[in-house]
């Protein structure tokens, strides 16, 4: 996906996440009072998860997607889903390290422009 995409993107969502998101379903990882990290969770889906790139690599995403996952299920439901930009292939590897698996493609308006996605899901342990 082009930087320039990505870039508007990000201004746009910034811009707009007061307005439009329920952050009722967002936790913050924080270290020394910087955000490093967050997941964003919506019904069965994982809406949104970031890292800050100095903080990759140290078992910050994997804590932060067992979390979604865990509120998921707690929430009753029996899959969560996500999606993932195609290209994206370190996330994809990521989420399918921990037991996502692709189900399908789909494509997603960003900052106006048109982008191939991946669809991913994981059956959740039942209680």
């Amino acid at each position: 996906m082009p930087d320039a995409t990505v870039d508007a993107w990000t201004e746009a969502r910034g811009r707009h996440w007061d307005l439009e998101d329920d952050w009722s379903d967002l936790w913050v990882a924080d270290a020394d009072g910087s955000i490093v990290g967050y997941v964003q969770v919506d019904a069965a889906r994982l809406a949104n998860i970031w890292i800050a790139p100095a903080a990759q690599g140290q078992g910050l995403g994997k804590r932060l997607l067992d979390l979604a996952e865990t509120v998921i299920q707690r929430r009753g439901h029996k899959q969560a889903r996500l999606e993932v930009f195609v290209g994206n292939d370190r996330a994809q590897a990521f989420y399918e390290s921990r037991g996502w698996a692709e189900v399908g493609r789909d494509t997603y308006e960003l900052a106006g422009h048109p982008v191939p996605g991946i669809v991913m899901v994981k059956d959740l342990p039942q209680d």
